[in-house]
């Protein structure tokens, strides 16, 4: 695995077609990784997601490619720093990405909660 380029940033690994919440106690928004391979030698997942509210904010669909960063405006940056590939093709595949939130993120992911509804304290780490 390398080290990411962005910092400060929180490494995070998930199962391919997982869904990835920046935000504690917010399905906004939202992200999945499906599926992951090495082309022409370098890592690549794809990524989906985005906000689903209105008004909505930028979303992403295609792929996170190892050393390409990808900045989704309100939400943050993703950046693939590594992937454990399924042996046998009967396990999903992990992959481990940095993500540096956007300064906006938590105060979009306020704007985005039903009335009544506020977040939880939100891990540091």
């Amino acid at each position: 695995m390398k080290e990411p380029m962005s910092q400060p940033c929180q490494s995070v690994a998930v199962h391919s077609n997982t869904v990835f919440y920046p935000v504690q106690g917010s399905i906004d928004p939202s992200f999945v990784f499906s599926g992951a391979w090495i082309e022409n030698g370098r890592m690549k997942t794809s990524l989906d997601g985005g906000w689903g509210y209105d008004p909505p904010l930028p979303g992403y669909n295609g792929d996170l490619i190892e050393g390409e960063p990808v900045t989704i405006p309100g939400t943050g940056t993703f950046e693939l720093t590594g992937i454990t590939l399924s042996r046998w093709g009967n396990s999903p595949e992990t992959i481990t990405f940095c993500f540096t939130p956007d300064p906006n993120l938590l105060d979009n992911a306020k704007k985005h909660l039903p009335p009544g509804q506020t977040l939880p304290p939100q891990d540091e780490n």
